[in-house]
């Protein structure tokens, strides 16, 4: 939950004007976050889809709906959730972003992380794992295993667009449950 709004905003005029990448050359617009910031899970996610831009809303494309529908599966509700990604330009192209983009970016983030304050982190995917569990280690080995960072619980899954794609029925179902032992672990 974000205990100090007026930070935030400090921190997202920032970002909108950071220039301190490569990926701001090719990038029309950021975006920080989204979702309640009065939630107390805070997901990270890669990059923002030009989609969530556009509707100044988060996980409103393909996979993002994917990660939705898993979630309300694990009895997520609407107000759970805060998201914000380890870099805040768009992609100029869909692709994996690169855990050597995000140097410049891990400032902003962990700014994210510490006004959030979060009871639990959800790193989505290989390169939000990557950046904050500072592992090298693939996404099916660490999802579902909880890692402490600082002061804050981290729990990896994987991203909605491989468990869409290539996921197994075994592999999706873990997904869930791991989703749901997430949810489990803040509001028991």
């Amino acid at each position: 939950m974000i205990t100090d709004m007026d930070a935030y905003k400090e921190l997202d005029d920032c970002v909108h004007r950071c220039t301190r990448c490569d990926l701001n050359a090719t990038c029309e617009t950021k975006m920080v976050a989204g979702g309640n910031p009065k939630g107390h899970i805070l997901i990270v996610m890669d990059a923002p889809r030009p989609e969530e831009v556009q509707h100044k809303r988060p996980l409103c494309y393909e996979d993002g709906l994917y990660l939705q529908s898993a979630m309300i599966q694990a009895k997520f509700e609407h107000g759970d959730c805060f998201i914000t990604y380890c870099v805040c330009c768009t992609l100029p192209e869909a692709r994996q972003l690169k855990i050597e983009e995000c140097g410049e970016c891990f400032t902003h983030l962990w700014k994210t992380i510490t006004c959030f304050n979060p009871r639990l982190i959800l790193t989505v995917g290989q390169t939000a794992t990557g950046i904050l569990c500072k592992s090298q280690k693939s996404i099916s080995s660490l999802q579902g295993v909880l890692h402490k960072i600082g002061p804050y619980k981290v729990l990896p899954i994987s991203h909605p667009c491989y468990m869409r794609t290539k996921g197994t029925r075994l592999q999706v179902k873990n997904y869930v449950q791991t989703l749901t032992m997430a949810r489990k672990s803040v509001f028991a």
